[in-house]
């Protein structure tokens, strides 16, 4: 039976999901036993969007399906009106983060995106409680996360647009900045974003985050999941969402994503 090795390699441009974050996930495990856990995997290359198959879009301008020879991608594109905002999301919940006896369960989550502008254009893409994926996801004149959104991933906002950061935010709490300008964004120039949590590493590390394959500086905490600001528990899928800071359409694209949970978890 043929074998394939994934090389953990510090860096990782190449055009699938990054080996040092996907090569201890136990995919053909969880496929053939849904028990070990759930994995999903999507590179539009049949999806589509605009007629569900398990994702919503929202906001001013409804995310767009394109189809490519052999390809796919989502143009998640704001309308062309300052503080238009839209956003592709799973419609259901699919993963959880928590410290909780009986729910710490290791996750992996990464994706392929891009951007058309580096001006006036605020980003989030990671995970959201679907619950909370309104139009207003993004607050206006900053993209700052509105103050009920439960979320963690990648933010980026209108006053720096080119500044990738980490983030998190459990809703009515203040949200958590874990390190600001992790990549320097280049208009229509994918990135691959990603980051696993292991209830099993050490405290100092729970959380990894990376750019293209690399490991970020700064890690999520078990005292930071522990405390009140992290969204501990909450149910969450993805979310990709753009806002236009000045009154020219802004495109967000998203080439393909993955997220994977080991069980147990309720």
């Amino acid at each position: 039976m043929p074998t394939y090795t994934q090389y953990k390699d510090a860096t990782d441009t190449t055009v699938g999901p990054s080996p040092i974050i996907w090569a201890d996930c136990p995919t053909l495990e969880m496929m053939h036993d849904p028990g070990v856990g759930i994995h999903h995997f999507d590179n539009f290359l049949v999806s589509n969007i605009e007629n569900g198959d398990g994702y919503q879009g929202l906001g001013d301008n409804a995310p767009v399906y394109v189809v490519d020879t052999l390809n796919g991608r989502v143009a998640v594109t704001s309308g062309g009106t300052d503080n238009d905002q839209s956003m592709l999301g799973t419609s259901v919940d699919l993963v959880h983060i928590s410290d909780a006896a009986g729910e710490a369960a290791k996750l992996w989550f990464e994706c392929r995106v891009k951007v058309s502008s580096i001006a006036d254009m605020g980003i989030f893409v990671g995970l959201a409680a679907e619950a909370d994926m309104l139009v207003n996801f993004l607050a206006d004149n900053s993209a700052d996360l509105v103050a009920t959104a439960d979320a963690i991933g990648f933010h980026v906002l209108t006053a720096s647009p080119t500044a990738v950061g980490t983030v998190y935010q459990k809703g009515s709490e203040t949200k958590q900045a874990v390190e600001t300008g992790v990549h320097t964004l280049v208009a229509d120039t994918y990135v691959k974003l990603g980051f696993v949590y292991d209830p099993a590493e050490e405290d100092s590390k729970q959380i990894r985050f990376y750019v293209n394959g690399a490991e970020t500086a700064t890690s999520v905490t078990a005292t930071n999941i522990a405390a009140a600001t992290f969204p501990d528990s909450v149910n969450m899928g993805l979310l990709a969402t753009t806002k236009t800071g000045e009154g020219v359409t802004k495109t967000l694209t998203l080439d393909w994503w993955r997220v994977a949970q080991l069980l147990p978890r309720e």
